[in-house]
């Protein structure tokens, strides 16, 4: 079994730019469902206290 953590800050915009940045990076990691066929599991979850 291989893990992966990846972290990222979007902190450099107002609350809203910063929401919809994490939305779009949500987004994203989702859209990997289905083209790696070894992707077993996929968890996303997001710190909201640091958005600004």
């Amino acid at each position: 079994m291989i893990r992966h953590i990846a972290v990222w800050n979007v902190r450099d915009g107002s609350h809203g730019e910063n929401l919809a940045s994490v939305a779009r990076v949500h987004h994203g990691f989702r859209g990997l469902r289905g083209c790696i066929p070894s992707l077993t599991h996929l968890e996303i979850g997001f710190d909201g206290s640091q958005l600004g």
